[in-house]
């Protein structure tokens, strides 16, 4: 029997992101689910724990960090 699966819902909304100049970023507030820090955030810079968003060449992009210690292969885990 497969254990039951873990899934969370994160929310945040970016503001200006339409004036946002290409290297400006944003975070949203860390969030914890299941004893794992996450959070929102917009790219360029080192921030861990994160769903970032980047503007580059006119496209905003998005990207979701985790700052967990890798003790297990998290690939068979995650779906996207």
């Amino acid at each position: 029997m497969t254990a039951p699966a873990k899934e969370f819902v994160m929310r945040h909304i970016f503001k200006n992101v339409s004036s946002l100049e290409e290297g400006e970023e944003q975070c949203s507030p860390i969030e914890e689910h299941f004893n794992v820090p996450w959070l929102f955030r917009e790219f360029p810079g080192i921030c861990y724990r994160k769903m970032e968003a980047e503007r580059k060449n006119e496209y905003l992009s998005y990207y979701l960090h985790c700052e967990q210690p890798k003790t297990t292969d998290w690939s068979d885990m995650l779906k996207y």
